[in-house]
């Protein structure tokens, strides 16, 4: 899988998480109420695991300062573990609250190290989720020895349901697996960050949206001609459908787009063409992420279509091949005839 790709279907499903602790937020509260462990049963860290694996997903961004609290937190954290990471994780649960003072909803911070599995190779990830305070987490919390121990005695459903829960969403990759270093969400921004979680990350944007607005459409393009032998529908078809996505829609989200993308009425068939869509997506680093679709970027050139026949002939047309009158006969030999239905000539030369 190239550098630049999000986490596949494959690698989600292999998160397992070594280290996990939370500490609790409280507005008003100058310092978090900080916790020494937190014991989780097999079901609940698969329940984590499964949450772990629905947030890593949303807008790829980079350090701006690797030198920074949090990066350079994270990279302790991993470098030893063991030693480090519960002294680093209370350090972020005081750095996020410092951050953000204003308007804060009570909650917990979640720190975890996770790692994801790649073929062979083995990936150590850091997640930050800061999850509101709602019926979603009961937790006890005992004084112990070693200090507060946090015991969940229950998840509640609506944990699953509502994805509301998740205020603030980060998974940070300080090495070199991904072309990205964080990918982060945002409940009240889900297109951007706000700006005290981007200076608490310390990132800016890998890309901006003009240029993934840009890379949708070329992905769709590039996988349908790719595909067109097992489509029902012509490769410009599916072109004009992604590029009307971007027209109508103010924040990009894969499944949808892939679901307006296609056009198969077989349930089985329109199954197997969205797994492969998203590889295609995957691929170039698409998936899974959010930006607000810039239409506006996409030139004529990009917008239209372009065929040129072995004997030279050029045919050009802009949105779907049906409506503008465009029409593929496949002939015997291998040959194909193209039929086109127009009122008129704009020129002629």
């Amino acid at each position: 899988m190239p550098k630049e790709s999000v986490l596949t279907p494959a690698e989600k499903a292999s998160i397992q998480i070594r280290y996990f602790i939370f500490h609790i937020l409280i507005a008003g509260n100058e310092n978090p109420t900080t916790l020494s462990e937190v014991e989780l049963t097999d079901e609940q860290r698969q329940f984590f695991c499964d949450r772990l694996a629905q947030a890593a997903e949303g807008t790829q961004f980079v350090f701006s300062d690797r030198a920074a609290s949090t990066p350079q937190r994270c990279e302790r954290m991993l470098q030893n573990p063991a030693d480090n990471f519960v002294d680093e994780s209370i350090g972020l649960a005081q750095d996020f609250l410092n951050h953000h003072r204003r308007n804060m909803s009570d909650g917990v911070f979640i720190v975890a190290l996770v790692d994801i599995q790649r073929g062979a190779e083995q990936i150590p990830l850091i997640s930050l989720i800061k999850i509101d305070h709602t019926r979603v987490l009961e937790y006890q919390t005992q004084e112990t020895a070693t200090g507060l121990v946090a015991k969940l005695h229950e998840v509640i459903n609506t944990f699953v349901e509502d994805k509301k829960a998740l205020q603030k969403v980060a998974l940070l990759d300080h090495g070199q697996s991904y072309g990205w270093d964080v990918l982060a969400s945002d409940r009240n921004s889900p297109d951007k960050i706000s700006e005290y979680f981007r200076k608490f990350l310390s990132v800016t944007e890998r890309e901006d949206d003009s240029h993934w607005t840009r890379e949708a459409v070329r992905a769709v393009t590039a996988w349908a001609f790719e595909n067109e032998g097992a489509l029902s529908d012509d490769a410009s078809g599916y072109k004009h459908r992604a590029i009307t996505y971007m027209d109508t829609h103010a924040v990009f989200e894969t499944d949808g787009f892939i679901d307006m993308v296609l056009n198969e009425g077989d349930p089985q068939r329109r199954a197997q063409l969205h797994a492969s869509l998203h590889d295609g997506l995957a691929h170039r680093g698409i998936a899974g992420q959010t930006f607000s679709p810039k239409p506006g970027s996409l030139t004529k050139t990009a917008k239209r279509n372009k065929w040129v026949t072995v004997e030279g002939v050029t045919v050009e047309w802009e949105g779907d091949a049906d409506a503008a009158g465009v029409a593929f006969e496949e002939l015997d030999g291998g040959r194909t005839r193209i039929v086109i239905d127009t009122s008129g000539y704009r020129s002629r030369t």
